[in-house]
């Protein structure tokens, strides 16, 4: 009966911490609640029809960009960038660089790009990008961004 006890603590115990730190999406401790995936989504790059088209409801609005840049600490790292939240944990956003018109990846592992889900104009949508620091711009809803998602 004893070790049916501690087994099941054992069972119940990993469960938890999988539960909390298995996560596909991170809880960074923003202000908004809003969590990070943990990993970029699988096919690499998407231009913005094609990010709206699947992944919708949970793009990121610039909005929630702007969150991550002002309410993170952002370390550089040789792949792109770590970025810790106020409770200390963590994403990791790599440098996958862009792809143009014809498809063609340019700055792959120097710049990072990623889409956000809001418009500047009816051919453009606003977007993050680094290299040694982070900026927002707009540009052609026909390139190729990377794509985080949130809940």
């Amino acid at each position: 009966m004893k070790y049916h006890f501690i087994y099941a603590l054992l069972v119940c115990t990993t469960l938890l911490t999988c539960m909390t730190s298995c996560s596909d999406y991170v809880d960074l401790g923003l202000p908004s609640g809003t969590q990070w995936k943990r990993t970029n989504e699988k096919g690499g790059i998407y231009t913005y029809n094609q990010a709206i088209q699947h992944f919708e409801k949970n793009l990121p609005t610039k909005e929630q960009w702007e969150e991550l840049k002002n309410e993170c600490d952002w370390k550089k790292t040789d792949k792109g960038f770590k970025v810790i939240g106020p409770n200390n944990n963590y994403i990791i956003l790599p440098a996958c660089g862009y792809s143009d018109w014809n498809h063609v990846i340019h700055e792959e592992g120097v710049e990072g790009n990623y889409w956000s889900a809001t418009l500047d104009s009816e051919d453009y949508a606003w977007y993050i990008y680094f290299t040694d620091v982070v900026y927002f711009s707009y540009d052609s809803r026909s390139y190729g961004l990377s794509v985080r998602l949130v809940k």
